[in-house]
């Protein structure tokens, strides 16, 4: 008994979580039936699980839930908030050779993104491609970052797709929480002449100073991320 009490004491209380029955669809309104409540330790709840499904008909996610994901807050938005706005879409960025996370991101962050074109001299440039872009959602399984969903514009998620697409390398830096005042240059066009990404690449392979292996640090393998 002492031995159970000991392990009690460590773990903490018992916390009530809950977990989808089914996959769910993003922005559907959410229904408490559609989940199953959990007993976990309290030493395993993040500040941002959800542990009660008050007014939770109110609110959708934004980021598709498979069979057995937890509920995170991170993860919710207000249904009438996405009703009003409109405007707004959830663009996928996943971790590439040519897409570089400079540290892990969660949901609510703010990014800035870095976009260097190829070509020949007149088109090879690096340009503020965007700054303090939502992060919508982060994911990854296992504890391992996959990527993020960024909230753009319509609009924009045409001429960023057009970089995750064509450019050279495209770079995601985490933004201050709070938007900067200092007024940048941004840049969203698209080269006349760009190179081909795989031509880029094996350009990349053949350089003697490894510039075309841009994979994650191994320490990012490490980081506990919202999506798991």
């Amino acid at each position: 008994m002492q031995r159970v009490s000991a392990v009690e004491s460590q773990l903490g209380n018992q916390v009530t979580v809950f977990v989808a029955k089914t996959d769910i669809q993003p922005r559907q309104p959410l229904k408490p039936e559609q989940f199953e409540a959990v007993e976990v330790p309290q030493k395993f709840v993040q500040q941002s699980t959800v542990t009660n499904l008050n007014k939770i008909d109110e609110f959708v996610t934004i980021v598709p839930l498979k069979k057995g994901d937890v509920l995170d807050g991170n993860l919710l938005k207000p249904a009438k908030e996405l009703g009003t706005s409109g405007n707004k879409r959830l663009v996928y960025v996943p971790a590439s050779d040519r897409i570089v996370f400079d540290q892990p991101l969660n949901a609510q962050d703010r990014a800035d993104i870095i976009v260097s074109w190829g070509g020949d001299d007149g088109s090879k440039r690096t340009v503020i491609f965007d700054t303090d872009v939502l992060v919508a959602a982060a994911s990854g399984e296992e504890g391992k970052f996959s990527g993020v969903w960024l909230e753009m514009t319509l609009e924009e998620a045409k001429r960023f797709i057009d970089a995750q697409n064509f450019a050279q390398s495209v770079r995601i830096l985490k933004a201050p929480q709070e938007k900067s005042k200092e007024k940048v240059s941004i840049n969203q066009e698209v080269p006349d002449k760009v190179e081909k990404p795989e031509d880029q690449q094996n350009q990349g392979n053949q350089n003697p100073n490894g510039a075309g292996n841009q994979s994650l640090p191994s320490n990012l393998d490490e980081q506990q991320l919202d999506l798991d």
